[in-house]
C-alpha cells in the first residue's frame, strides 16, 4: 500500500515535470516564431513603402497620403499604418501556408 502511493506520487512528479518542459518549450518557440513573424512582416512593410509612396496614385485629393489603386474595381484604398501591418500579415500568412502545403 505505501509502495503504491510512493510509485504514484512519483509517477505524478514525472508528470509535472515533462508538462513544466513542455510548456516552456512551447513557450521558447512561440516567441521565436513571433520574433521572425513580426521581422517578416516589418521588411514586407518596408516594401509596401517604397511601392507606394504619397501620392503615387495621381489624385490630387491623395497627393499627401499613401494609396494603393485596384485598377479592376477602380477603387482606392489608403494605406494607413494599421492596413499596411494587415495587409503583410495576410502576405506572410498565405505563404507559409502555401510552404506547408507543399510540404
Amino acid at each position: 500500500m505505501i509502495w503504491e502511493v510512493v510509485m504514484r506520487r512519483w509517477m505524478m512528479s514525472l508528470v509535472q515535470q515533462r508538462l513544466a518542459t513542455v510548456n516552456y518549450l512551447k513557450k521558447v518557440l512561440t516567441k521565436m516564431f513571433q520574433a521572425k513573424f513580426d521581422s517578416t512582416v516589418d521588411g514586407i512593410m518596408v516594401k509596401i513603402n517604397k511601392k507606394y509612396p504619397e501620392g503615387c496614385c495621381g489624385l490630387p485629393e491623395h497627393a499627401t497620403v499613401q494609396c494603393f489603386f485596384h485598377h479592376p474595381t477602380d477603387r482606392h484604398f489608403v494605406l494607413t499604418e494599421n492596413m499596411k501591418r494587415h495587409w503583410a500579415a495576410r502576405i506572410v500568412y498565405i505563404s507559409l501556408c502555401i510552404q506547408n502545403l507543399s510540404d
